[in-house]
C-alpha cells in the first residue's frame, strides 16, 4: 500500500480528479472564458505544459489594472481562499493577483516575479512556489483573507504597463479554505 502523505497530488502535483468539487471556477484552463479588463487572451498555445495543459498568453493593453477576472464571488470579512495558479513567464516574468470589490472601488493585489513572488501583503500570504517537472511551469499558492464583505472579482494579470505585456497561464484553482488541495479540471 502506497503512503497517502507522499502521492504527487499532495506535494503539488497535478493528482487524480475528486468527487467533491473544489474547483469554484467555472473554467479554471480557458483563460478566453474570464472576463477581460484592459487585456487580451491568446488562441491556445498548444503547449502541452506538464503533458496537459494548452496554455494562453494573457496580455495587457497597456493599463496597470488590466486584468482577466476568473471569479466573482460574494465573500465576507476574513473568509479564507486558496488561489493555486499554474504558469510560465510571458513578456514580464512577472504576474499579479487582485481581488477587486466594486461597490468599495478597491482592492487587494499582490505582484512579484514569477521565480520570486512576494511572500505576503494586502491580505494575500505565500504558500507555495513549486517549480514544475517541465523545467519552464511553476505553481504559486496563496491564500487570500478577505479584506471586506461583498462582491469581490478574483483576478490575475501580466502586472504590466506597456500594450501587449504578457503571462502564460496554463490553470487556476481557486477554492474556500486555508490549506491547497490537489487541482481539479473545471468543467469536470
Amino acid at each position: 500500500m502506497s503512503d497517502p502523505l507522499l502521492t504527487p497530488a499532495l506535494i503539488g502535483g497535478l493528482g487524480s480528479a475528486q468527487q467533491a468539487v473544489r474547483n469554484l471556477l467555472m473554467d479554471s484552463e480557458d483563460v478566453r472564458s474570464w472576463g477581460k479588463v484592459a487585456a487580451s487572451v491568446s488562441s491556445p498555445l498548444h503547449l502541452n505544459a506538464m503533458g496537459r495543459f494548452s496554455g494562453y498568453a494573457l496580455a495587457t493593453t497597456g493599463a496597470a489594472w488590466g486584468r482577466a477576472n476568473m471569479l466573482s464571488r460574494g465573500v465576507s470579512l476574513g473568509e479564507s481562499y486558496v488561489i493555486s495558479t499554474y504558469v510560465r513567464p510571458g513578456s514580464t516574468g512577472q504576474f499579479r493577483h487582485v481581488i477587486w470589490y466594486p461597490a468599495a472601488n478597491l482592492g487587494d493585489s499582490i505582484a512579484g516575479p514569477i521565480s520570486a513572488p512576494a511572500t505576503g501583503g494586502n491580505g494575500f500570504t505565500l504558500l507555495g512556489s513549486i517549480p514544475q517537472s517541465d523545467g519552464q511551469s511553476v505553481l504559486i499558492q496563496y491564500r487570500y483573507v478577505a479584506t471586506h464583505t461583498g462582491m469581490a472579482e478574483f483576478g490575475l494579470s501580466p502586472n504590466g504597463t506597456t500594450s501587449g505585456d504578457d503571462l502564460i497561464v496554463l490553470a487556476v484553482q481557486i477554492e474556500a479554505g486555508t490549506v491547497p488541495t490537489p487541482y481539479q479540471r473545471k468543467p469536470l
